[in-house]
């Protein structure tokens, strides 16, 4: 099956004879989010760009590396940011559906603060991970998970907006491995590694892997927790679809490209399950 197009809105918006005639797409869906999504990150692929159908489908792509939910939903407060306009403006097109990659960055961004202060490594029971959390920490970060996504929501159907209702889309995360294993840009570590450097010397690397999954886990169980809470909101269990990279790894392992980043293989395993929800909510 063909792969969808995927373009920022400079293209969608340029000049007569260089835009993007949307009508001349049977599927058309709009995609905010982080790296997992973004266009001209380092490596030069994305879980979007693995997107299969079998009808002729283009991808607005808004995502920016590194992005949180948190940072997305405080662009929306007066519904002034990009994402809220290619929702809302009375003028613009309705989506077929509206992807969203949010949580990991947002779950990262707080694991220092989600590490008990208290924590003696010589005690840590790597059977108990959940021991090692500051749980008001982490109710803190279910707190605003639930109120950024439920902003989105509440933009999407505010009144007058073309896309009321549109299924609004949203992936889990798989598991990383802890690594000292950064992006690289031929050869040049240009970001990361973003959770090895929290746990090393701070905890035994027998807890890093339980630590992490129970974390990881614990963000999935909110997200999955949503559809219950706002309407026409879809969330994909995409947790162990991808083989971990073998601890220790410095680079390219398995399904993942470094240490948060899946490589090409991995994203094209993502995007089967993306494709397949996308065509259950709007229809084969």
């Amino acid at each position: 099956m063909p792969r969808a197009e995927i373009i920022g809105t400079d293209k969608l918006f340029g000049h007569e004879d260089t835009g993007v005639d949307l009508n001349a797409y049977a599927l058309r869906l709009l995609a905010e989010g982080d790296s997992w999504f973004s266009l001209g990150s380092i490596p030069p692929h994305n879980l979007l760009m693995e997107l299969r159908f079998d009808k002729r489908a283009i991808v607005i792509d808004l995502a920016y590396p590194g992005d949180e939910v948190q940072k997305m939903f405080r662009r929306m407060w007066d519904y002034g940011g990009e994402f809220a306009n290619m929702l809302t403006m009375r003028s613009i097109w309705r989506w077929d559906a509206i992807l969203l990659s949010g949580g990991g960055n947002d779950l990262i961004a707080a694991f220092p603060h989600l590490l008990r202060a208290d924590i003696d490594a010589a005690r840590v029971d790597p059977t108990r991970p959940q021991d090692l959390v500051d749980a008001a920490a982490l109710a803190l970060l279910d707190e605003y998970l639930v109120e950024s996504y439920r902003g989105f929501v509440e933009c999407r159907d505010r009144r007058g907006s073309p896309n009321a209702g549109v299924p609004m889309i949203v992936h889990t995360y798989d598991y990383p491995t802890p690594n000292d294993a950064p992006a690289l840009a031929f050869g040049v570590s240009i970001g990361g590694p973003w959770i090895y450097p929290l746990l090393n010397g701070r905890i035994p690397q027998s807890a890093w892997q339980p630590l992490t999954d129970y974390l990881l886990d614990h963000v999935a169980q909110t997200l999955l927790s949503l559809p219950a809470q706002l309407p026409d909101f879809y969330v994909i269990d995409t947790r162990g679809t991808l083989v971990r990279a073998a601890l220790g790894a410095q680079g390219d392992s398995n399904d993942w490209e470094n240490e948060i980043h899946p490589n090409a293989g991995g994203y094209r395993k993502l995007a089967a399950k993306v494709a397949a929800e996308v065509l259950r909510r709007v229809g084969g």
